[in-house]
């Protein structure tokens, strides 16, 4: 089994606080076939492409802009790019690994 690390690329690492009485979230996700937070494809085979299901939902007060980057052995594997979403908009999608 291949450990495979998705790196989240944007404006928020984790927790954004604007302010200290309101964090705000932003929220990464995986999502498994059918569109849950659970059974999604844990082996990556090595030459072969895995579609793996993401989303993103912004809790910024501002506009932002992410992409997630997909690493194996600190080495590029595969990345999408987020459009611009609005504060509280949600993005779901698909990025594709290859090892």
């Amino acid at each position: 089994m291949v450990l495979l690390v998705f790196l989240l690329v944007g404006l928020t690492v984790s927790r954004i606080q604007t302010n200290p009485l309101q964090p705000v979230d932003t929220d990464f996700y995986l999502l498994g076939t059918d569109g849950l937070l659970e059974d999604y494809p844990v082996i990556l085979r090595s030459g072969e492409p895995q579609e793996y299901n993401v989303g993103v939902m912004n809790g910024n007060e501002d506009p932002s802009a992410y992409s997630i980057v997909a690493l194996l052995n600190d080495e590029q594997v595969g990345s999408v790019t987020i459009p611009t979403l609005a504060e509280g908009q949600q993005w779901e999608g698909q990025i594709s690994v290859t090892a």
